[in-house]
């Protein structure tokens, strides 16, 4: 009898032991990993290297595009041309554009602060080489041969004079 009391004893401390290392606490962030045991952080190989394990799809990293740097307007970047032009910052001109097509553009400009005499007057701009550019400016007389080397549509420039 004692020995049967000496093998179910035995059984039951085995049964204890197991029973504590069963209740290890577990890392919150890696359920499967007891705390204070290292992990492997290693990805498992894929069978094609040669290696044997598990397979894990991971998604493709997702690259961060800057976005597209904003393109300027017509008119800002008139606006721009007429003050390098002008020796003055883009705040102290203002146009208005009374003709336009995709690469011309009539209109008036006024230089801030305005009311002074040569603050203000029309323009005449082609983008050329995809850059605008000022081809006339000011209160005088338009050039008909200027103008047209631009290739200026007829009607913008129907009050240029014949040289």
């Amino acid at each position: 009898m004692k020995k049967i009391i000496s093998i179910i004893i035995t059984i039951i401390s085995i049964g204890f032991l197991a029973g504590c290392n069963m209740s290890l606490t577990f890392d919150t962030d890696k359920p499967d990993t007891p705390i204070g045991e290292e992990t492997n952080t290693t990805e498992p190989s894929t069978p094609d290297d040669g290696q044997t394990g598990d397979v894990v799809e991971t998604p493709p990293e997702e690259t961060e595009e800057a976005p597209p740097e904003p393109t300027a307007s017509k008119e800002d970047l008139i606006r721009q041309a007429l003050a390098e032009k002008h020796e003055k910052t883009i705040d102290q001109v203002e146009i208005r554009m009374d003709q336009e097509t995709d690469d011309h553009v009539r209109g008036n400009v006024t230089f801030l602060p305005a009311g002074g005499i040569g603050n203000s007057g029309y323009f005449l701009a082609a983008k050329v080489s995809g850059e605008w550019e000022i081809v006339i400016d000011g209160q005088g007389t338009i050039s008909c041969s200027l103008v047209r080397s631009y290739n200026f549509p007829e009607d913008m420039i129907a009050d240029c004079l014949e040289d």
